[in-house]
């Protein structure tokens, strides 16, 4: 009987580790998700509806408060959830003696980029001569969407796309890339003109392409007519 309750005892205290490990690589794995930030305090932040966001500052040294909850919440761990669109603010304050000590204003979006946003994306030139601009980028449904306009700054016609080469990161590391080439795609010399563009995301991505905390890197060439 005494060497079942050790048996028991010790089946229990396994469980019980294992349980423990579980949890404990449950909040690494959902902390790893989160986007660190670093928020300016004197103007308004943007976040992205249903993504979350890790502030910088220690837990181990302040706590922090939503002034709208409903719009975006914030755990004891300085861990902000995007709820909906809105505005909020942050409070951050002493942990020692619970006095404030700082606050970020923030407005919730939903997960699109409208005009030449260059905080968001960086473009390197396509070839000689050529480059191309964000008009707007959206998240719908399992796509992303880019509305592109593709400027030919030489004397030569463009006639063909050869390869385009897209690079999305976030917090530095690459979560998605994609390359497009061999498309008809006329341009006249010294002309401008639209490329729309969607492409297909797996669950894991969309889970990550938050737009406003993207940076998308372009790289390519097109053919050129010289007429």
């Amino acid at each position: 009987m005494k060497s079942q309750s050790i048996s028991s005892r010790l089946l229990k205290a396994v469980m019980m580790g294992l349980v423990m490990a579980a949890l404990l690589l449950s909040f690494r794995v959902s902390a790893s998700a989160a986007i660190k930030i670093y928020p300016y305090s004197n103007k308004t932040n943007t976040l992205t509806k249903g993504f979350s966001y890790q502030l910088y500052h220690s837990s181990q040294y302040y706590t922090f408060q939503s002034t709208n909850s409903s719009v975006a919440s914030v755990n004891q761990n300085g861990l902000i959830t995007a709820k909906k669109k809105g505005s909020c603010r942050i409070n951050v304050y002493y942990k020692s003696d619970g006095s404030y000590a700082t606050g970020y204003a923030f407005k919730v979006k939903g997960n699109r980029l409208t005009g030449q946003t260059f905080k968001s994306i960086k473009v390197k030139k396509l070839g000689y001569g050529s480059n191309i601009l964000l008009s707007s980028a959206y998240v719908k449904g399992k796509y992303v969407y880019l509305d592109l306009v593709v400027a030919n700054n030489r004397p030569y016609r463009i006639s063909k796309i050869k390869k385009i080469n897209f690079e999305f990161k976030v917090d530095g590391k690459k979560i998605y890339t994609k390359k497009i080439g061999g498309r008809s795609f006329n341009v006249k010399k010294y002309g401008k003109k639209k490329l729309n563009l969607k492409f297909k995301l797996n669950k894991g991505t969309l889970k990550k392409m938050d737009l406003n905390y993207t940076t998308i890197y372009v790289t390519g060439t097109f053919y050129i007519v010289f007429n």
